[in-house]
């Protein structure tokens, strides 16, 4: 019994780490996803600030 609870104890930690090394994968992943959605985003809203500016500044001037 104690061997059995011993080795299950030895698994548990091995399983874990597994699991947890696929999710930081996972993570990881949707990270850099968010990042590249995030550039994307970036560079059509500073087109689009340039775009008002430049309106904006045509219709004061």
């Amino acid at each position: 019994m104690a061997r059995l609870l011993k080795r299950r104890a030895f698994l548990l930690p091995v399983n874990f780490k597994r699991h947890l090394g696929f999710s930081n994968a996972l993570m990881q992943h949707l990270f850099e996803v968010i990042i590249i959605l995030n550039q994307r985003f970036l560079l059509l809203f500073i087109k689009w600030f340039i775009l008002a500016a430049s309106v904006l500044l045509t219709i004061a001037g």
